[in-house]
């Protein structure tokens, strides 16, 4: 069941947008200057040779952060990177598709826009020597981000994979021993996990620490005499899971950064049976045990400057869907 969720939630992922589908995943940068002569751009994958200035280039967004070389030969070339900031259109989403849409933009980098798309490319004469310059528009801000070493959260997720196999079995020796049929489980859809963890961050892309995760999970069963209730016994399971973590962060412009994590550890799963009223009590499957524990998160998404707000789209002890908060120290 957890696994088709997961896979109907990652083809939703595929189908809902907003800055995706008005801007699409290309960028157009200008290069304009007063050269007297043509010049050949080089922009990742894209070479255009001998054009005139101006002269649009279509670039992917995910490229944006790359330096695109404009030359007049061998001799006289300059760099200019387009860089990146805040797509307006994402928060688009917030109208429609909402978090999920969020996730989608940042994974097709549609969630950016050039921060200078216009670039202004001159030959000056610098003691002699001609060189060639380049002015960026709009006007540069100076702006100097903070960096944070230390990272603290919480988070409450749905979906945790704990035990579903070991669920299964016990419940099944509770209908063919004693009688029982499954009960009614109302706005429920699985196992709920609350979390704790801690990161330090190497750089502003990686970032390593200890993640520790409660999760609960029930089921419910019931005896019938008659077509009447007679008694009632809930299958739970409950874990205790310690895991390592390491998180890298693939894109950031502003106080938005898309992120992907992955964590591996162990956990203390419990599965038994907690009877109610006036079932009669036998000897039950008891099942604990140590066992592996992991999470795979390859879509998150967080927002904010010191507090942050995080969701992260994955697989695993934490759950398909977590959502939470963290602290920069």
């Amino acid at each position: 069941m957890k696994v088709k969720v997961f896979l109907l939630s990652c083809c939703t992922l595929l189908f809902s947008s907003c800055a995706t589908i008005i801007t699409g995943s290309k960028a157009t940068v200008v290069i304009d200057g007063s050269l007297n002569a043509p010049v050949t751009i080089q922009a990742g994958e894209l070479t255009y040779e001998r054009v005139d200035l101006p002269q649009q280039i279509e670039m992917p967004r995910r490229h944006l952060d790359y330096p695109i070389n404009v030359s007049l030969d061998s001799a006289h070339s300059v760099s200019v990177k387009p860089g990146t900031k805040m797509n307006m259109w994402f928060w688009g989403n917030l109208l429609g598709p909402g978090l999920i849409g969020m996730l989608v933009d940042g994974l097709t980098y549609s969630a950016v826009q050039p921060r200078y798309n216009t670039f202004f490319i001159q030959e000056q004469d610098t003691l002699g020597t001609r060189i060639l310059t380049a002015h960026s528009y709009p006007e540069p801000k100076k702006h100097k981000k903070d960096f944070f070493h230390h990272e603290i959260g919480t988070n409450v997720g749905f979906l945790s994979c704990v035990g579903r196999s070991r669920m299964d079995k016990t419940g099944a020796f509770l209908e063919h021993q004693l009688g029982c049929e499954v009960g009614d489980q109302c706005n429920y859809f699985g196992p709920v996990s609350l979390g704790l963890h801690y990161y330090y961050h190497l750089n502003s892309r990686w970032g390593v620490g200890l993640a520790y995760q409660y999760a609960y999970g029930y089921k419910p069963y019931d005896k019938m005499s008659e077509q009447q209730p007679v008694g009632w016994c809930d299958v739970l399971v409950r874990s205790h899971s310690l895991m390592a973590a390491v998180k890298r962060q693939w894109l950031e412009c502003g106080s938005l950064s898309f992120y992907s994590k992955v964590a591996l550890g162990f956990q203390h799963r419990h599965v038994y049976c907690s009877f109610r009223d006036a079932m009669q009590q036998t000897r039950t499957p008891d099942d604990k045990r140590w066992l592996l524990a992991y999470q795979l998160s390859p879509a998150c998404m967080e927002v904010g400057n010191r507090v942050r707000f995080f969701m992260e789209w994955g697989y695993g002890q934490e759950g398909v869907f977590t959502i939470g908060l963290n602290t920069r120290i």
